[in-house]
């Protein structure tokens, strides 16, 4: 069941942290990438542009979007009915334990510690699962189940910017065929 959350809470925290975090990308096969649909040159949704409503976004710069994610929180279900709160803080690093991270999340004055359990994932390149992926001042997205303390998820923010422009490929014709 935990499993099914954290998925959820995943994808959760890929969808904000490309649409709030990441600035416009370039992406394999030469499409654009703002967070919104149309990556990888498919032309889904507004084709790789942000809807109308959340034009106001491209007024920060890219490398200050990250900042003003300030989180929140959903409610899913279990297969019994039973509701379950995912929460997501985003923040900066204060401090790394053995068993624990401290986070400033964004927009507040008071710092949160979460612990880290087995069941924590880490989400980070490299040091993949490994709290020494973590260090004091990384930009961090923090996942919680139930209002509990206990880190269901922590993502390591890796802003990408592409150093050139791929160039789409150009398609080989078919050979004709022999008489």
């Amino acid at each position: 069941m935990r499993m099914r959350y954290l998925s959820l809470g995943i994808a959760s925290l890929l969808v904000a942290m490309s649409l709030l975090a990441f600035g416009p990308l370039q992406v394999p096969g030469g499409g654009m990438m703002d967070g919104w649909g149309g990556g990888y040159g498919h032309g889904y949704g507004y084709g790789g542009q942000l809807p109308p409503a959340l034009a106001f976004l491209r007024q920060i710069p890219p490398g200050e979007r990250f900042a003003h994610f300030q989180g929140g929180t959903m409610t899913v279900t279990d297969s019994a009915g039973t509701p379950h709160v995912l929460t997501i803080v985003p923040g900066t690093v204060q401090s790394v334990g053995a068993t624990s991270v401290t986070v400033m999340p964004n927009g507040k004055t008071t710092a949160q510690t979460f612990n880290i359990t087995s069941g924590t994932a880490i989400e980070s390149i490299p040091n993949l699962g490994s709290l020494q992926a973590l260090a004091k001042g990384d930009q961090v997205v923090v996942l919680t189940v139930d209002n509990s303390t206990d880190a269901a998820m922590i993502a390591k923010y890796m802003p990408f910017v592409p150093t050139q422009t791929p160039t789409p490929a150009t398609p080989t014709p078919a050979p004709s065929p022999t008489p």
